[in-house]
């Protein structure tokens, strides 16, 4: 559920200290620890209304558990299409579904969150082995210290900072403000289209220009499989991969059909 973090690198002439030590939560592994829960207590309900309502003519029982099957599966199957939501974020660097000391505002609520229950990052890190300790012994606090947040997080970087200074980056908000979405999905459906012009485009000159029915196949075998791999990174179901490439593939191949037409008529 919770994962050490520490910066990397830091500045050398600055010492490694505790603000250089960070946290990340990942609230999927929170959702799935959720749906384990509803689960096993959908096991023991279920258990519990086939004690309390046997099956048969005549047979009595109560249904008290039975009413809570109803609320306890609409919890369950709306917990599982929670998680299933998290995921479609789950390539994104803007992750909504993460707190993590990278980003400068997560940062500080996770210091104030320590330091409202009164706990020192120190707490936080796993102490060192006794056999690994008796290796340490020679060594200073602050050496002792460093490699025990070396071994129990794991280096991650830049950071956001809100000067933006040395190895960090400007802080920035959890959700894009309505003009900045509006920009972006503006952009990205300008970029579509350039990439859907180019992939028509180019194989249209080229195939135009090169009378050969080899150089058609070959442009047409490696456009459709660019397309096909492209689409796939965006889209989310295999129906619509397959959907968008034998569409484009339908009209790529109008024109090696055009080709054929006219070495077949020589």
């Amino acid at each position: 559920m919770g994962l050490l973090e520490r910066f990397f690198p830091w500045s050398d002439h600055q010492p490694f200290s505790e603000k250089h030590v960070g946290f990340a939560v990942y609230f999927g592994d929170i959702q799935r620890m959720y749906i384990r829960y509803l689960h096993t207590k959908l096991i023991d309900l279920t258990v519990k209304v086939q004690l309390d309502c046997p099956l048969g003519p005549g047979a009595q029982g109560s249904l008290s558990g039975a009413e809570e099957l109803g609320p306890l599966l609409r919890t369950y199957v709306q917990a599982v299409q929670d998680h299933d939501y998290m995921t479609k974020f789950a390539v994104k660097t803007t992750d909504p579904f993460i707190a993590t000391s990278r980003r400068h505002h997560d940062h500080a609520a996770f210091e104030t969150a320590c330091a409202r229950r009164g706990l020192a990052i120190k707490q936080l890190v796993p102490p060192i082995s006794e056999e690994r300790n008796g290796e340490l012994e020679s060594q200073q606090p602050q050496d002792r210290w460093i490699d025990r947040v070396q071994k129990a997080s794991i280096p991650t970087g830049p950071w956001e900072d809100s000067k933006s200074k040395n190895h960090h980056r400007p802080a920035s908000s959890l959700v894009n403000t309505r003009t900045l979405s509006t920009k972006r999905a503006f952009w990205t459906r300008v970029g579509a289209a350039a990439i859907g012009a180019a992939f028509l485009i180019a194989p249209m000159w080229i195939l135009a220009l090169q009378r050969n029915l080899y150089v058609h196949l070959g442009v047409a075998t490696g456009c459709i499989t660019a397309f096909g791999l492209l689409v796939s990174l965006y889209l989310e179901t295999v129906d619509n991969v397959f959907a968008a490439t034998l569409a484009y593939a339908a009209v790529i191949m109008v024109f090696v059909g055009i080709v054929l037409q006219e070495v077949g008529s020589q």
